[in-house]
């Protein structure tokens, strides 16, 4: 599990519990039952012990401006070429106020730069998965848990590997910088009304609907990329996303947004308003912009 560390805040850390049952039936299978005890203690070790490798690469640094100003200092050298790893944990409190679009860009940048590494580095484990499937290969036991774990996290309801591993490809993906950034925009008319970031909504029992509401930015960045990356209204975004890919062409957020026309409930002119903000703040080159200290993550893919 992910561990978050807020600089001047709380540090939560999630541990994983692993209980090691046994059943000895006889004297015949006892040698059979404790080796295979320590074989499957040995593999959960080894599983253990590559979730807290990975677990430390992924730790994140949220910083805590109080002011704007703090703010601006923060990311006065930024280069969207080297985009720093600087994560913000949330927006000062003066930021609607004294906030401009262009800080309101630098400050979200590294974070959907940061969960699309994370994404990259799924969608590579599931590539190898997919090519041993297509070879009529049997998973072994941890290929199988993390295949499971990407369908529940994806939400895929459909029946059958082959059905099933084409739906992960469509959804575990990258989101184009550019298109996030033009939502994100569009929502927070320029970053000076953050009620809601990115404009997700969340259900109640009842069948009520209002803003989701996040912690840190951090935590509203991946819950959107989550957002985008599971619903179904947005299968044309997908798809559009999955044959940019198949021509082997860079992101295009423009042709992206395309594929998002029920974003917005009820607002049927949502696609054009987001190509007036991504002209507006000229935001088509975008989708190049890297994290500083490329290399961590291979961005080639198949």
């Amino acid at each position: 599990m992910k561990k978050i560390i807020i600089i001047g805040g709380f540090i939560l850390l999630g541990l994983g519990v692993h209980e090691f049952i046994s059943y000895v039936y006889g004297y015949h299978l006892f040698s059979k039952s404790v080796a295979s005890l320590f074989q499957n203690a040995t593999s959960d070790q080894n599983e253990e012990e590559n979730r807290k490798k990975e677990n430390s690469m992924e730790e994140i640094f949220l910083i805590e401006p109080k002011t704007t100003y703090d703010l601006e200092k923060i990311f006065e050298n930024f280069n969207r070429d080297a985009v720093p790893r600087i994560y913000i944990a949330s927006f000062p409190e003066d930021f609607e106020e004294k906030g401009t679009p262009d800080l309101f860009i630098k400050t979200l940048l590294p974070l959907i730069l940061k969960e699309n590494e994370k994404i990259l580095k799924e969608r590579q484990k599931l590539l190898r998965l997919v090519f041993k499937i297509r070879q009529g290969k049997i998973l072994t036991q941890e290929e199988q848990k993390f295949f499971d774990y990407l369908i529940t996290k994806y939400d895929i309801f459909e029946k059958g590997i082959f059905n099933q591993t084409k739906q992960l490809l469509l959804r575990v993906d990258r989101i184009s910088p550019a298109l996030a950034i033009t939502q994100a925009l569009e929502e927070t008319n320029g970053g000076r009304d953050l009620t809601s970031i990115f404009g997700v909504y969340k259900w109640d029992d009842e069948g009520n609907f209002s803003y989701a509401l996040y912690p840190n930015l951090e935590k509203a960045v991946s819950d959107y990329v989550h957002h985008l990356n599971t619903t179904i209204p947005y299968y044309v975004f997908w798809e559009l996303r999955a044959l940019n890919r198949t021509k082997r062409q860079p992101m295009k957020a423009r042709v992206f947004m395309e594929g998002l026309s029920s974003y917005r409930y009820g607002d049927r002119f949502y696609v054009q308003k987001l190509i007036d903000v991504f002209n507006q703040y000229e935001l088509i080159n975008l989708d190049n912009a890297q994290l500083e200290k490329e290399g961590e993550i291979n961005e080639k893919d198949g």
